[in-house]
């Protein structure tokens, strides 16, 4: 399955907006894609999302897998630091607009690239306001 970096930036962008000390976000069979951030995502695009977020370390949750079912439960709890400073980067959609632009013709792209990519465009971004380019 291909990782959707629209759906992984959404998903950040929701459960920041979303989780609090005492909320978690709970993912199971019954309850997928279905608010403001996340709209236009299937469901098998969204816990995909979710599993490789976790993976990469990026949110704090747990896993619970059914034996009935092949969709687990997942209980996202935090953004972790990690998954924070790779959010900064790409917050602003005019940052993630031009990011995206300059990495499309690449047929692979890591989060890591577009994290330094969107880090780049910003420095670029305060250059200019600075007068430095």
């Amino acid at each position: 399955m291909r990782l959707n970096q629209d759906c992984v930036r959404d998903s950040l962008l929701y459960f920041e907006y979303y989780l609090t000390n005492t909320n978690v976000f709970i993912l199971d069979h019954c309850l997928y894609a279905s608010n403001q951030y996340l709209e236009g995502y299937s469901n098998p695009d969204f816990l995909y999302t979710c599993l490789k977020l976790k993976e990469a370390g990026f949110i704090n949750c747990d896993i619970t897998n059914y034996i009935d079912s092949p969709i687990p439960k997942l209980t996202v709890r935090s953004i972790t630091w990690n998954g924070h400073k790779f959010l900064d980067n790409i917050r602003d959609i005019n940052i993630w607009s031009k990011t995206k632009n300059i990495l499309t013709p690449l047929k692979s792209i890591s989060i890591d690239l577009i994290s330094e990519t969107a880090s780049k465009v910003i420095i670029h971004y305060i250059d200019s306001k600075l007068g430095n380019t």
